[in-house]
């Protein structure tokens, strides 16, 4: 299996928020990437704070 790029991954976790959801659950799109904590850093942003996908890449390097 392929893991998608962090932007794709983080526009998925943004949308599911913004449509209600109380949180989100990633299995091997966080764990499986060069950086695992860059990107659950850039996933908290996202969810928690609203930070836009793209700036939260560009933020942490991924």
């Amino acid at each position: 299996h392929t893991t998608p790029n962090p932007v794709d991954s983080l526009i998925l976790a943004q949308k599911e928020i913004k449509e209600g959801a109380r949180g989100v659950v990633f299995g091997r799109n966080a764990i499986q990437r060069p950086d695992p904590i860059a990107y659950q850093k850039a996933l908290c942003e996202v969810v928690k704070h609203g930070m836009d996908p793209e700036a939260a890449v560009s933020k942490f390097g991924l």
